[in-house]
């Protein structure tokens, strides 16, 4: 997967978005991640430019403040935009756990119910993404690469 591949100018508008402190107020009319499904719905982004912009985040470690904000889209949007990507699935879990497992920020119960989603298995299942191999093998790539440990 090209890193870089999605477009420039709608990964400034998520990360305007998600930088914006508009957002934080308690009188907000959405939260960040209706704001990015809005933005993404209304330019009829398809998943793969999504998730190029959602990777580019989850795997910036000096973004780790709007990592649970990208997690919240994503679980919006699998909700909204259809053909999530058969080949993207494990990698997309291997992404979430590298950010739960890197900050205490990210709630592990929305990464639960993600990748329940996308491997199409019920939320009570003893299904553990450390335990299938394809995942596991990513996510152990993704910390070494990023310089951590798994």
């Amino acid at each position: 997967m090209n890193e870089h591949a999605f477009p420039t100018n709608l990964a400034s508008m998520i990360e305007s978005i998600l930088l914006d402190p508009a957002f934080d107020r308690d009188d907000a009319r959405e939260s960040r991640a209706e704001a990015i499904l809005d933005l993404l719905t209304r330019l009829k982004v398809d998943w793969q430019n999504a998730l190029d912009v959602f990777f580019h985040v989850l795997l910036d470690g000096s973004m780790k403040q709007s990592w649970q904000h990208v997690l919240e889209s994503t679980w919006l949007a699998l909700g909204k935009i259809k053909d999530f990507p058969a080949s993207m699935i494990d990698y997309t879990i291997a992404v979430i756990y590298h950010c739960v497992q890197e900050s205490d920020l990210v709630d592990g119960n929305l990464a639960w119910s993600i990748t329940c989603t996308l491997k199409r298995v019920n939320y009570d299942s003893d299904y553990d993404p450390f335990q299938d191999a394809a995942v596991y093998e990513m996510m152990k790539h993704l910390s070494e690469k990023q310089g951590s440990r798994l």
